[in-house]
């Protein structure tokens, strides 16, 4: 580390020998980035260490009927949950697509520049509605003792965090297949008393279930799925 502050230091004060001129100093990314899913599960744009500048993009949808606005919050972290990570920012975009749950396309993109400014853009395909927020390398970013620390907790939990993204995953999925049960029922007069009985069965039970085991989940998602068929 002294070597390479060193080096460092040289080549900031235009020092140039045959070592120096041989270095390519290259900033990365000290922590993931990331936003906010269902769940409060972290979805990362930039893995750690990635080299900077950079840009990503990846695409969401929306989880509820008729939706036009949603909620961007930024992490930096490596846990699994945002809970455990460092929120930098949020902002609102508004303006989205009104439509089904699922329907709606927003890109989100993560671009950090070489001074280490991130500019986060949120952007519905469709309407092409847009909001952005600027995070400054020195926003409410950590020290590297505290970098340190996060990487190493993310480590120590890691078991635990996958754990915990497998019970979220299960949810998203029994919620999904109830979202598509109830969308039946709503074109299918006929359905068996069964089946209806067992939607609302489970609609109440999710709402009065914050932290469900997962083999509760998988219970209550097959049952659910057994009675669709029949």
């Amino acid at each position: 580390m002294a070597y390479g502050a060193a080096v460092q230091g040289a080549i900031l004060s235009g020092v140039r020998t045959a070592a120096t001129n041989s270095l390519l100093l290259v900033d990365v990314t000290p922590l993931s980035l990331g936003i906010e899913t269902t769940g409060r599960v972290m979805s990362t744009l930039i893995k750690r260490n990635t080299p900077i500048p950079v840009r990503k993009t990846k695409v969401y949808t929306t989880e509820e009927d008729w939706q036009t606005a949603v909620d961007v919050c930024v992490f930096e972290g490596e846990r699994a949950c945002t809970d455990a990570n460092n929120k930098l920012g949020e902002f609102r975009i508004q303006g989205l697509e009104r439509a089904k749950r699922g329907v709606p396309q927003v890109e989100v993109t993560f671009e950090i520049d070489t001074n280490g400014i991130m500019k986060v853009t949120a952007k519905d395909k469709t309407t092409g509605a847009r909001a952005d927020t600027t995070i400054s390398n020195n926003r409410g970013r950590l020290t590297q003792d505290e970098i340190d620390r996060m990487v190493s907790e993310a480590e120590r939990h890691k078991e635990a965090d996958q754990a915990q993204l497998r019970k979220v995953e299960a949810r998203n999925q029994l919620e999904s297949v109830l979202y598509n049960a109830e969308e039946q029922l709503e074109h299918q007069p006929n359905a068996s008393e069964n089946m209806r009985s067992r939607v609302s069965a489970v609609r109440d039970w999710l709402d009065e279930n914050e932290n469900p085991s997962l083999n509760e989940i998988d219970v209550q998602r097959r049952e659910l799925e057994r009675a669709i068929r029949y």
